[in-house]
C-alpha cells in the first residue's frame, strides 16, 4: 500500500512538473511571437522613415559564388538592427533583432528568419524551401528548445539553426560593432 502511495505521488508530481513546463513553453512561444511581431513592425517603420530620406537601419551583405557539387549560388543576408549608445565605454553599438537570409542550393530556393530576443539572444528560427516544406523553432533564454513545428518532412537540426543564429550574430558584431578599447590603443 505505501509502495503504491509514493507512485501514485511521484506520477502526480511529474504531471504537475510536466504541465508547468508546458504552461512556461506556451508563454515563452507566446512572448516570441509578440517579439517577432514587434521586430516587423519595426521594419516596417523604419521603411516609412526611409521615405522621408532617412536610414533605414539594416545591412544587406550579399554574396555570389561557385559551391563544389551544386553550382552557382546567390545568398542575401539582411540585419535589421537598432542602435543604442553604451554609457560606460561611451560608444555606439548595434544589436540586430532580426536576420533574414535567402539563398539557393541547385534550383531549391531557401528563405530563413531569425529573430533575437531583447537579450540579444537567439531565440526563434524560421525556414522555408522552395518545395513548401517549413519549420519554426523557438528557444527559452538559456538556449533550450521548447517548441518546434516541422511538419512531415526532413528539415534542418534545431541544433545547426541556434549555431547559425550566433554565427550570424558574431559576423554582424565583428562589421558594425568596434571594440573601442582595442580603437583606442596606444601603439
Amino acid at each position: 500500500m505505501r509502495k503504491l502511495i509514493i507512485l501514485i505521488t511521484a506520477l502526480a508530481w511529474a504531471t504537475g512538473m510536466e504541465a508547468q513546463k508546458t504552461a512556461e513553453a506556451k508563454a515563452r512561444v507566446d512572448e516570441i511571437r509578440q517579439l517577432y511581431k514587434e521586430a516587423w513592425e519595426a521594419v516596417a517603420y523604419y521603411d516609412t522613415l526611409a521615405m522621408d530620406g532617412l536610414p533605414k537601419s539594416r545591412m544587406v551583405v550579399e554574396s555570389d559564388y561557385m559551391a563544389s557539387g551544386s553550382g552557382p549560388r546567390h545568398e542575401i543576408i539582411t540585419y535589421f538592427f537598432s542602435v543604442d549608445f553604451d554609457e560606460e565605454r561611451y560608444a555606439e553599438y548595434a544589436e540586430p533583432y532580426l536576420v533574414t537570409r535567402k539563398y539557393n542550393i541547385d534550383d531549391s530556393q531557401f528563405y530563413e528568419e531569425y529573430l533575437y530576443d531583447r537579450k540579444g539572444k537567439p531565440c526563434f528560427v524560421y525556414w522555408r524551401n522552395s518545395d513548401g516544406d517549413e519549420a519554426r523553432y523557438y528557444w527559452s533564454e538559456k538556449g533550450e528548445l521548447v517548441n518546434s513545428i516541422t511538419g512531415d518532412k526532413e528539415v534542418p537540426s534545431t541544433d545547426y539553426y541556434l549555431y547559425r543564429a550566433g554565427k550570424l550574430k558574431m559576423a554582424f558584431d565583428a562589421m558594425m560593432n568596434v571594440d573601442m578599447e582595442y580603437f583606442f590603443q596606444k601603439d
